[in-house]
């Protein structure tokens, strides 16, 4: 990353996004609501050791993947590759992902986005690799069945029977859909993420 321009996507230096080529004028870049298939190398930082890598597809600003992530695609179009550094609030915070992301682990990718389009992913194909966030604090009864309240964090969190109700940017809600595929050390730290990201909107909203 040393020879080319870091772009701070987040204003606090949580995530710092160099691209390999530059964008060209009008160039279309992915949106929020497209889905985006990715082909990805997680590392960290500090030793260059590849933690995960593959190709996933998830739908952007639905809370499907790490923040760090989430941002870094909207500032690409289809063709394109980056590397991207994210700090670990960003990531998978202060407990990170037990037995593969040590706590307040600071992350590196390198990606290349394969294709967008406006259609959703089908149900699975997004990797638990790159977990979710950001649920909803005002949500009614689920056609799902009874929604639980739970606190997590000092943060509400609304759960049925599907896992977590999802907060997405635009004030919609949405799902995890591999809530289910996630081993249950997975989804207590997606449990704390969706908590702590849930609350940030919330506060966000409320200011506007």
């Amino acid at each position: 990353m040393s020879n080319r321009t870091s772009n701070d996507l987040t204003g606090d230096g949580g995530v710092l996004l160099s691209l390999e080529q530059t964008l060209l004028p009008g160039s279309p870049t992915v949106v929020e609501g497209q889905s985006v298939t990715l082909r990805y190398e997680g590392m960290f930082p500090s030793t260059q050791i590849t933690f995960d890598s593959g190709i996933m597809s998830f739908v952007v600003g639905r809370g499907e993947v790490i923040e760090g992530v989430d941002q870094a695609v909207r500032h690409l179009s289809p063709g394109m590759k980056a590397t991207v550094a994210i700090r670990h609030d960003y990531g998978y915070g202060e407990a990170g992902l037990p037995g593969k992301i040590p706590p307040r682990a600071a992350l590196l990718f390198n990606l290349e986005v394969v294709s967008c389009s406006s259609e959703s992913p089908a149900s699975g194909d997004s990797l638990p690799a790159l977990p979710p966030s950001n649920p909803l604090a005002s949500s009614p009864a689920s056609e799902e069945g009874l929604v639980e309240t739970l606190v997590v964090g000092g943060a509400s969190l609304k759960m049925d029977r599907l896992g977590p109700i999802v907060l997405n940017t635009d004030g919609s809600t949405s799902r995890i859909s591999n809530w289910h595929e996630m081993t249950s050390e997975e989804q207590e730290n997606t449990m704390r993420l969706i908590a702590r990201r849930n609350k940030k909107r919330i506060e966000a909203a409320a200011c506007e």
